[in-house]
């Protein structure tokens, strides 16, 4: 699109000027349209005839968004008369940095979350007010590293947010959410509301501070909880994995990898799948009760199109061997959680006839090296644990644990 866009450019040039060329030449030879019909005054419409066009154009373009003076917004005296009048009404002189809930990441080609339009205006001009950098992003490109720091920071904390190590000091963070998402941002981000405090709130919009050794502390206390919860909690071995549950015979599978010991990079165990996107990387085959499940697996995500492959999970019939369905799902838009540059992807999927099941990693076209660990189908509603030194996990969300 791009390439197009740039050829037009000079396409739009070149037969411009061929048409003001080609038009004043006729005009200066036109001597009319025959014996019988000479018209020679007609030679000063052809040669016009370019320009009035472009008039015509540049009528029509004006006339139809007209120019208007609008109130400059980048003025505290505009804001304040405005809906959103927070301006001298809530004091961030204390603050670092401003992060917009829910999280919105555009450009790394990675990772995509969409912003809502007013949620980010509203955080561009509280920026430009304040002075304080937006921890959201939205820009043409985004570093690996940075983008896997900053979408770490939003998600469940199965570790320390690497990104608090590069802010200066423990000042605290500003959370700005529109009360239109405040629902949504409840439900999506509990681990960052639950020691934040709200310092401005209307009809309109929410502004919370959050200091960064409370997110640090949180992350500590989250995995001591999982802890506690898997020593009082009953539950036993699921025979040929690491894994315990209080749920009686759960049709549960996993691929632990650790028998492909020769991968460059491993998430746990001694083994992980590596391969190129563009290949078809068989995770599990076989038929499952009729249901709905939860398919969760870890990718290296610190490299480029680490978090940017495809699932694949097809139902054949065990009959006749007719596809029953086929779900296509772009991993980066069911990241999870973040834990060492690896990501968590949570997929619910559903055995439609209890038929046989394909699921599969395949991204036509990319030949890139990926590498993936830990991978676990279970039913929804099951819930998982598993406890290793220094690690708890549950349903596959795997916490470092002291």
């Amino acid at each position: 699109f791009r390439g197009l866009g740039r050829f037009t450019w000079v396409y739009y040039y070149v037969i411009n000027t061929l048409i003001f060329y080609g038009a004043w030449n006729w005009g200066r030879r036109f001597t009319g349209f025959g014996a019988k019909l000479r018209l020679p005054q007609f030679k000063y419409i052809i040669m016009a005839f370019p320009l009035v066009v472009l008039a015509v154009e540049a009528y029509i373009f004006q006339s139809h968004k007209p120019a208007e003076i609008s109130p400059n917004i980048t003025q505290k005296a505009v804001l304040q008369q405005q809906k959103h009048h927070w301006i001298g009404k809530v004091d961030l002189s204390d603050c670092q940095a401003i992060l917009p809930l829910p999280y919105y990441h555009i450009g790394s080609e990675n990772i995509w979350k969409e912003y809502d339009f007013d949620h980010y205006r509203f955080v561009t001009e509280m920026a430009h007010q304040t002075g304080l950098p937006d921890m959201g992003v939205n820009m043409s490109r985004t570093p690996i590293g940075d983008m896997v720091k900053s979408l770490q920071l939003v998600l469940e904390p199965g570790e320390t947010p690497a990104i608090l190590a590069d802010l200066p000091d423990n000042r605290p963070i500003v959370i700005v959410s529109l009360a239109s998402l405040w629902e949504r941002t409840v439900k999506d981000y509990p681990h960052l509301l639950d020691k934040a405090h709200i310092v401005y709130e209307d009809g309109e919009v929410k502004i919370l501070k959050l200091k960064p050794d409370d997110i640090r502390k949180h992350a500590e206390e989250f995995s001591d909880a999982i802890g506690r919860e898997i020593q009082n909690t009953a539950m036993e071995p699921i025979p040929g994995t690491h894994w315990l549950t209080s749920a009686q015979h759960p049709e549960i599978h996993t691929q632990s990898f650790d028998d492909r010991t020769d991968a460059k990079f491993r998430f746990q165990g001694t083994g992980a799948y590596s391969g190129l996107l563009s290949d078809t990387a068989m995770l599990w085959t076989g038929a499952l009760p009729k249901g709905v499940y939860n398919f969760t697996v870890w990718l290296k995500v610190n490299q480029d199109m680490g978090a940017n492959h495809e699932l694949h999970v097809v139902e054949n019939a065990q009959g006749d061997g007719h596809e029953i369905h086929h779900q296509h799902e772009g991993l980066r838009f069911y990241i999870k959680s973040i834990v060492n540059g690896w990501g968590l992807f949570d997929v619910t999927v559903e055995s439609y006839e209890g038929g046989n099941m394909r699921f599969f990693l395949h991204k036509k076209g990319i030949k890139m090296p990926f590498y993936a660990d830990e991978m676990v189908i279970k039913p929804a509603g099951i819930t998982l644990y598993r406890k290793e030194t220094g690690w708890v996990a549950r349903n596959n969300f795997w916490y470092r644990y002291e």
